[in-house]
Order: structure tokens, then sequence, then C-alpha cells
């Protein structure tokens, strides 16, 4: 993913960034089956950690291009 454009400048591409993000997608997966198990199935409601994050979110105001120079 380094090589496209939307992640060069990204300054959490380093080893820990890799690591997050692609344990990102089990981690996911096994909130998502809690989540089924709780809504779905009605079984008892685990209500801490709800909204835990595993990355490092960054808006399109805080990413910063460098500027290019037609001339």
């Amino acid at each position: 993913p380094r090589q496209h454009n939307l992640f060069k400048h990204a300054q959490e591409m380093n080893h820990d960034g890799y690591t997050r993000m692609f344990t990102f997608y089990e981690t996911g997966l096994n909130r998502l089956n809690k989540l089924l198990q709780e809504e779905v199935y009605k079984t008892s409601k685990a209500t801490k950690k709800r909204r835990a994050k595993n990355l490092i979110s960054t808006s399109a105001k805080e990413y910063e291009l460098p500027i290019k120079n037609d001339t």
C-alpha cells in the first residue's frame, strides 16, 4: 500500500501502523460476532469497550500533501 498515492505521505505507515492495520480486520470481525450474539440472539450485553479503536483516525484536514509547482 505504500506505493499508492493515497498512503504515500501518511505518518502511520511504519511497522506499528501496518501491524494495527492488518489486525484490524480480525478484531472487527470478533466485535461484529459479539454484536450479533447480543443483538440478534439476545445474549447478555457487554457494555465495555464498545467504541474501542485500534487505528489512528486521520481526517482530510490533518493529511498534508506536498505542494506541486507546475511552473
